[in-house]
């Protein structure tokens, strides 16, 4: 098992390109996804920063910290995380549909 794993880190070049196999799968589709969603999250709450919103900002950009696992676990995990910048978001003093969800 570890020749094999050796071999794999040899492709590392691969990872994000069309040639990265593993890159098709849902889970790592859905990942991708989650990253293009916190960057516009940042960028939709620095538009709106203050002094008297920065916490609540710190709050929604650490909800991504709290998803963890792989496969069953890690929709789990999404889906709570989900459901808590939804809650987050309902306090932010802009529109929530500003920022993406």
């Amino acid at each position: 098992m570890l020749r094999a794993f050796g071999i794999l880190a040899r492709f590392r070049f691969l990872r994000g390109s069309r040639f990265d196999l593993f890159g098709y799968s849902q889970e790592r589709k859905m990942e991708r996804g989650l990253i293009e969603a916190y960057f516009e999250n940042v960028t939709a709450l620095t538009r709106n920063l203050t002094r008297e919103n920065y916490a609540l900002a710190l709050e929604i950009v650490e909800v991504p910290i709290t998803i963890r696992g792989y496969g069953h676990v890690k929709v789990e995990s999404v889906k709570m995380a989900e459901e808590r910048l939804q809650q987050l978001l309902s306090r932010w003093p802009i529109a929530a549909d500003e920022v993406a969800a």
